[in-house]
């Protein structure tokens, strides 16, 4: 019910937000796609990814942001290949009410996942995830809280249903002039399931990323380098900053990524990622340790 509360109050507030709101609109689009190997994993061979996220903002009062990314992933010993479609659906509304010094904003994320998975343990999956967060006027400072709520379809070779509650508190401040930014942020992640989360009924982790932007940049020279480390433990998370859910069921561990954002134009950006993390999963009752290595390259319109 508090939930349900929750969101309601978000929805009013924005809608309560579009009677400010001018006559203009900037549009973000971006293409993307992913390659992903699996050393070590004892039935996983290679993902791929492919989808576009298209974010619309109306002056500083509205965004809105929705895709869809389709996958592919390939199975060892003739296992057919799982295709599963994501969808992504996303509003905001920045306030600056007066008795805070700063922006407050509030959002709203859903993501619907839907396959072929014979098992159904990982599609017919919803998740709602609000988020409020705080940037003061100086930019000095960031704070946000976020929940998400995914519920899972009944699984045929486990027990029932599965609901994941999480929790992401998140500090942030910049330095050296704002051209830097340190994150924090914790993932509390709880399972209504444990036999579908590996026996685990709570993990815990912390996100730490380090943004350095570089002034002025040109077209051999990013405009934006980024370092995260994760440390600890989760499952079936959901990320809020790359927009992805973690649907497999494996336990994710510490892990690493590094990114760049070049400038290419006024109206252009190209962004590249590659990282490496760490999972573990339970198969036949025996414990496995494996890696997921990958590539991220996408394409920024911005106009």
């Amino acid at each position: 019910m508090m939930i349900k509360t929750i969101i309601a109050g978000i929805f009013l507030l924005i809608a309560t937000n579009l009677t400010w709101a001018g006559d203009r609109w900037t549009t973000n689009i971006t293409p993307q796609a992913v390659s992903v190997a699996y050393p070590g994993s004892p039935i996983r061979n290679n993902l791929n990814t492919k989808g576009a996220i298209i974010d619309l903002q109306y002056l500083e009062r509205l965004g809105i942001t929705f895709g869809e990314t389709h996958l592919n992933l390939n199975y060892q010993y003739d296992i057919p290949a799982l295709r599963q479609d994501v969808g992504y659906f996303s509003v905001r509304a920045p306030l600056t009410p007066d008795y805070v010094p700063g922006t407050l904003t509030l959002r709203l994320d859903s993501y619907k996942i839907w396959g072929n998975d014979p098992t159904h343990e990982t599609d017919n999956t919803n998740i709602l995830a609000p988020t409020v967060s705080f940037l003061n006027y100086n930019k000095t400072y960031y704070l946000d809280v976020g929940y998400a709520y995914s519920k899972y379809g009944t699984s045929i070779i486990r027990n029932d249903n599965l609901a994941i509650n999480q929790i992401t508190p998140t500090f942030g401040f910049s330095f050296f002039e704002q051209m830097n930014w340190l994150y924090f942020r914790l993932y509390s992640i709880h399972s209504s399931n444990p036999t579908r989360s590996q026996n685990l009924n709570n993990t815990l982790g912390t996100e730490i990323t380090l943004t350095h932007y570089i002034m002025p940049s040109h077209f051999f020279v990013p405009q934006e380098l980024q370092l995260s480390v994760f440390l600890g433990k989760r499952i079936y998370a959901v990320d809020n900053v790359a927009l992805i859910p973690y649907n497999l069921g494996d336990v994710q561990k510490n892990s690493a990524y590094i990114q760049a954002k070049w400038k290419l134009s006024p109206h252009l950006f190209l962004i590249v990622n590659g990282g490496s993390q760490n999972f573990n999963t339970i198969y036949f009752n025996t414990n496995y340790k494996y890696k997921l290595n990958y590539i991220y390259g996408g394409l920024n319109f911005k106009f």
